[in-house]
């Protein structure tokens, strides 16, 4: 009787070891695809840049909808408004320079000359920068073609 008893004990333990087990499981696997979505929802971008001072954008939806944000003391974000208003042309001066650093990963180095100039030259001057050119080394492309092409670009998925 002592041994069915505690054969009884043996499984009930080895039952609710499973159970506790399986629920422990459960509550961290909904850890990490809370924090792989959190990852990969919430995205942020700070910086200083000379005709914005120094900004810090918060997107909640992957990067559809940014928002200029500040940390209070207490360590709560505090939207300001949507960063377009509080900071006009900013996104688009961040996405072009994503773009230049996105090129400039896949093709090597910028060396304007080639095929390749005009195209680099536009990357250079929308993510910014200014290009002086030489009256020689004006681009024979129309400059349709080389904002197409700007445009084809890849953009880098953005993330901090």
């Amino acid at each position: 009787m002592q041994l069915l008893m505690g054969a009884i004990a043996t499984v009930a333990l080895l039952i609710a070891g499973y159970i506790g087990y399986k629920i422990r499981d459960r509550q961290t696997r909904a850890a990490v695809g809370g924090y792989e979505w959190f990852c990969q929802k919430w995205l942020s971008r700070s910086g200083v840049h000379i005709g914005y001072g120094s900004y810090r954008l918060e997107s909640l939806d992957g990067g559809k909808n940014w928002y200029a944000t500040e940390w209070t003391e207490d360590g709560q974000v505090k939207i300001l408004g949507p960063a377009e208003s509080c900071f006009p042309g900013l996104l688009k001066r961040l996405r072009a320079f994503d773009q230049l650093i996105d090129y400039a990963q896949r093709h090597g180095p910028l060396t304007l000359t080639g095929p390749n100039a005009a195209l680099e030259i536009c990357l250079l001057e929308s993510a910014g920068f200014t290009v002086k050119r030489n009256a020689e080394d004006q681009p024979s492309e129309p400059p349709g073609e080389v904002e197409e092409a700007v445009e084809a670009v890849d953009p880098v998925v953005e993330t901090d």
